[in-house]
């Protein structure tokens, strides 16, 4: 019996050795990707005005400001490169929770705009746990030969109270106001 435990807290041990190293190899991946890919925002005098991240379990997306160039530009985990849009081929955003444009986010959105803040504390207490599928957001362009980019958060079974969910909508909400503000800043300078 004694024997039983034993390997049983070995196995368990060496689990979370091996889970340690892969979080630790990823975080020293994603290091070097940003060191790459901020060396690419320099030569190109990038002068950030805001960034925003978001870092999920498999990977992460940058977006950054340039509010003086008029520019955004986007950055992956998966990207050696850096994805520049210029504010004037921005046309819209939307946020679809498993493939329905969602647009504004969960209840405290709601409660938000009825109530205010206290409303919008309201409204987070008050949304029930549930099941998502899938959560992405989308930045439409003007541009035919690349009209849409998009931001996968979630392809699998999440609760909508595991953390990885609740960081990937406060991400949006972010880009959410970014573009409005950027299109209103466009019309403005057109009209």
């Amino acid at each position: 019996m004694c024997v039983v435990w034993v390997i049983m807290i070995a196995v368990a041990i060496a689990y979370f050795c091996i889970e340690m190293s892969v979080k630790n190899q990823r975080q020293e991946q994603m290091a070097e990707t940003r060191k790459v890919q901020n060396r690419m925002l320099n030569e190109m005098r990038v002068k950030k005005s805001n960034e925003y991240d978001w870092d999920g379990p498999n990977r992460f997306y940058r977006f950054i400001v340039d509010d003086a160039a008029k520019n955004v530009f986007i950055a992956t985990e998966n990207q050696s490169f850096v994805t520049c849009i210029p504010y004037s081929e921005i046309l819209g955003f939307d946020v679809m929770t498993d493939d329905a444009v969602t647009g504004s986010v969960g209840a405290a959105v709601a409660g938000g705009v009825i109530a205010g803040g206290a409303g919008a504390i309201l409204g987070s207490s008050l949304e029930k746990e549930r099941k998502i599928y899938s959560y992405k957001a989308v930045i439409y362009r003007g541009k035919i030969s690349d009209p849409r980019y998009e931001f996968v958060f979630i392809d699998s079974e999440t609760d909508s109270t595991n953390s990885v969910y609740r960081s990937a909508v406060q991400f949006t909400n972010n880009l959410n106001a970014v573009i409005k503000a950027i299109i209103d800043q466009t019309k403005r300078r057109e009209g």
